[in-house]
């Protein structure tokens, strides 16, 4: 989580959103239209999630999807503006560390559903 304070120091001299310390999660909550840090939860089902965030220099989607117990990540990054190109110049070459990790801070910050008996 180094590489997002860092991120999180350096776009927020420039005016970009930052994310501060992620709370625990109660993964019940986490439903379309929620707000999770930043980023606002799309389409969800059990096996699958759309999380998201539209700003000024570009907008970005987040797909997960658990099969088998293997969580897969994809995402798309559209530019609204050359900010949104700069920016992920920079980022482009870290996002390969910083999805996992966010990744795996997410999974430790989620607390699971009660099991129904």
């Amino acid at each position: 989580m180094t590489l997002m304070r860092v991120r999180n120091a350096a776009v927020s001299l420039v005016g970009l959103k930052t994310q501060r310390r992620p709370d625990r999660l109660d993964a019940s909550m986490v439903k379309s239209g929620s707000r999770v840090g930043l980023f606002e939860v799309g389409a969800v089902t059990t096996q699958s999630a759309v999380i998201g965030a539209d700003d000024s220099h570009l907008n970005f989607r987040v797909f997960l999807n658990i099969q088998q117990q293997v969580l897969s990540c994809k995402t798309q990054v559209t530019f609204n503006n050359s900010l949104g190109r700069v920016y992920f110049f920079f980022v482009k070459p870290f996002h390969k560390l910083i999805v996992p990790a966010m990744l795996r801070a997410a999974v430790r910050h989620v607390t699971p559903r009660p099991e129904s008996g």
